[in-house]
């Protein structure tokens, strides 16, 4: 049976293979062009963090600022900082080659765009809060959801780069990227497809990409897209196989995960949410029906989960939300899991004067059974955007009414606009922020109180002699505490860099600072560290970057070694090293060539000092 479950696996990802030589290219001109000092996507959320001179150009404009959030299914996104928005002419049209550019730059304080050519919406704050642009993307503005790289680099997969483009297709390819396969960075590339794109929009099944992972083994993964009628969704299909490769339970089985909307002349009646896994029998279904009116609006969502050998998990809530009021706009929501527990919540947001947003909502949870609890959770939350500083404020009541216990959290953040110096070479953050809790402990209450500041100061660098440039960067952060525990924190870098034709050197210094103060003594710890890097680098040609790390002592601790050498008929001999000077050994030694084929297939083949054998890899583009 081991033998047919292999051979059945290698056939199925020979098939997989040969099927992806056939998948469509479609070239697509128009596109999204994103520069900056670093992005990070992750293949979970499709989702791009970016920070460090942002640079967008498209649609005949280029935008210019400090962060950037983007959904990548629904090509939308935010820059933020001192955004700067450059209107481009030419005489043959915007960016056309060969006309003669003409710019017009206007400042903001964020940049809302969605598609391709993309759609603007700019927000400026002065004595009131102004936005301007396709008003159609007022929606953007206010629920736009923004994911953390923290958050990102929870994925099992997810990509860091400094440059990419993404056609209509939400195809992305990126320059100078590094993958991370469950946390752990692979060999960085010049150039790779992070993401292939959209589907031909009708009914299919096509294959996606086999790959191997310590989570699912070997796997074959396609993808089952619906256009029907009265269906339309996407669903993954993923097959995989654990037990050949020494993977615990469950040994092989079928993840089918996906959303689907049913239709009733063309408009959504209930939308469908799955995720089953034959492997561990377990599956998780969402079902959504929600309805607009011109007064009020209703959500009814029904939630059920279940594994093998555990109780199943049933949840129906329902929300009613009301429109035509201007100043408040109410919503109630129940919440019921059929058992135990329910709750109903009633909320509103107060549209009182523009730069201030204001929410507060009250809710009540009652639990039954073995564990008895009946709680009501009194919140409020306010943002306020000025001129020169921004103001978030939150504040939680939560009382038990079965033990008259009462919890009380409180907390207020002022951010003052960043301050610029030196023709923007220099800029200076200033934020503050205050902290209160109050918790039950036996028959009374411990207070906490915290205030604290931070502060930031970065310059772009300053030039000096023989080409050489100098990057200093400072923060400073206290943190007051009633329990006699005060934090100071400082944190100082800096660069020293140098640029001649194809050399790039720079030596970075690191030093990290903590005092700890208890009653009348005070604690402290440094730690540094120096970096000394040393690359060589030319666009198509090659690329090799020797690393030298120092630690807290200044002495050299490990030595890293990347390299990339493009060879004739498109072949391209890559290697990666990592050598623990201290401990005189090599933690890691990998030297493969790679060919690509018909755009579509990376084939990959080498020796790895860490599996301690020759190796060979196909990795779909």
């Amino acid at each position: 049976m081991e033998k047919f479950t292999k051979f059945l696996c290698l056939n199925l990802a020979v098939l997989a293979l040969c099927r992806s030589f056939l998948l469509p290219l479609g070239a697509v001109k128009e596109t999204l062009h994103f520069k900056g000092d670093y992005f990070v996507y992750s293949e979970d959320d499709t989702y791009i963090y970016g920070s460090g001179n942002i640079t967008l150009n498209a649609g005949g404009f280029q935008v210019k600022g400090d962060v950037l959030y983007m959904s990548v299914l629904d090509l939308s996104g935010v820059i933020y900082g001192d955004v700067r928005l450059t209107t481009i002419e030419s005489k043959k049209g915007p960016l056309a080659a060969g006309g003669k550019k003409k710019g017009t730059e206007k400042k903001y304080d964020a940049i809302y765009f969605r598609g391709i050519p993309p759609r603007w919406l700019t927000v400026s704050y002065g004595d009131e809060m102004e936005i301007t642009g396709d008003k159609d993307l007022k929606p953007l503005f206010l629920n736009f959801v923004k994911h953390t790289p923290d958050v990102l680099k929870q994925a099992s997969l997810y990509f860091e780069f400094k440059e990419c483009r993404i056609d209509k297709k939400r195809k992305i390819k990126a320059k100078i990227v590094i993958t991370y396969a469950m946390g752990l960075p692979t060999v960085p590339l010049k150039r790779f497809t992070i993401r292939r794109g959209s589907y031909p929009d009708k009914t299919l099944v096509a294959f996606r990409n086999v790959g191997y992972s310590g989570v699912d083994g070997l796997s074959v993964a396609f993808r089952l897209r619906m256009r029907e009628k009265f269906a339309k969704g996407d669903y993954n299909i993923k097959l995989y196989e654990r037990q050949l490769f020494g993977l615990e339970e469950p040994k092989r089985g079928v993840l089918l995960s996906g959303r689907n909307r049913v239709l009733l002349k063309k408009t959504e009646l209930l939308g469908i949410s799955a995720l089953a896994n034959s492997g561990d029998q377990s599956f998780n279904i969402r079902l959504k029906h929600q309805k607009d009116f011109k007064f009020l609006s209703y959500t009814l969502s029904q939630h059920m989960s279940g594994q093998k050998n555990r109780p199943a998990f049933f949840e129906f809530s329902s929300q009613v939300t009301v429109k035509p009021l201007k100043l408040i706009v109410p919503s109630f929501q129940f919440t019921h899991d059929w058992k135990k527990s329910y709750s109903y919540r009633l909320s509103t947001p107060l549209n009182l004067w523009k730069p201030l947003g204001l929410n507060i909502s009250w809710q009540r949870r009652i639990i039954k059974g073995d564990y008895r609890s009946d709680t009501s959770d009194l919140s409020a939350s306010l943002n306020f955007n000025a001129p020169f500083f921004t103001l978030t404020s939150n504040y939680n009541f939560s009382k038990n009414l079965l033990e008259a216990a009462v919890r009380k959290n409180f907390s207020v953040n002022m951010r003052l606009k960043p301050l610029r110096f030196l023709m923007d070479n220099i800029s200076l953050d200033i934020s503050s922020f205050y902290m209160f809790s109050e918790i039950p402990i036996g028959e009374g209450t411990k207070e906490r109180i915290s205030p604290g500041v931070n502060i930031a100061l970065r310059s772009t660098g300053a030039s000096l002699p023989l080409g050489f440039a100098l990057v200093p960067a400072f923060t400073f952060n206290h943190l007051w505490d009633n329990q006699e525990e005060d934090f100071t924190d400082f944190n100082y870098s800096l660069a020293l860099q140098q640029e001649i034709g194809i050399f790039r050197g720079s030596i970075q210094y690191a030093l990290a600072s903590r005092y700890r103060a208890r009653n009348f003594w005070i604690e402290g710890s440094n730690r540094q560290n120096l970096n000394l890097n040393l690359e060589l680098f030319k666009e198509d040609k090659y690329s090799f970057l020797l690393r030298f790390y120092f630690n807290d002592n200044l002495a050299l601790e490990n030595i890293s070694f990347t390299g990339q050498l493009d060879l004739p008929f498109d072949v391209r001999l890559s290697s990666f090293l990592l050598y623990y000077y201290r401990e005189n050994r090599f933690q890691t030694l990998e030297v493969f060539i790679e060919k690509t084929l018909r755009k579509t297939i990376k084939i990959q083949g080498g020796y790895s000092l860490a599996l301690k054998r020759f190796f060979i890899k196909f990795l779909t583009l």
